[in-house]
Formats: C-alpha cells, structure tokens, sequence
C-alpha cells in the first residue's frame, strides 16, 4: 500500500515537479531575465520570500566569522 502511494507520487508529483524546475532554469538562462528584490511580506504570507532571505544571512555570517 504503502509502496504503491509513492510510486503514485513519483510519477505525478515528481514528474510534474521535474517539468516546472526545468522551465524555471530555462526562464532563468534567458537573456531577458533581470533579478529583483526579494518580496518579503512582514506577515510571512504565501508570496512572502522570508524564508529565502533568512537563508542568504545565514550563509552571509558563515562566511563572515
């Protein structure tokens, strides 16, 4: 039971992920694309980018000390 629900999810999940990830990159390589700011929503909502800006300090002071 337990088997067969991850292969489920493996092939929709996964599969679906894999296809979105490779289209990001993609955008990401185009000469069109220009970064931007981080959107940080001080309430932590869903567009909030908090958790990645969280992430950018920590590893800026583990290079820093």
């Amino acid at each position: 039971m337990i088997r067969d629900l991850a292969i489920q999810d493996r092939e929709t999940t996964v599969e679906e992920d894999i296809v979105l990830v490779e289209s990001v990159q993609r955008g990401l390589k185009s000469k069109g694309y220009r970064p931007g700011p981080l959107v940080v929503d001080p309430s932590c909502g869903v567009s909030s980018e908090h958790s990645i800006r969280t992430l950018q300090q920590w590893m800026r002071e583990a290079v820093e000390t």
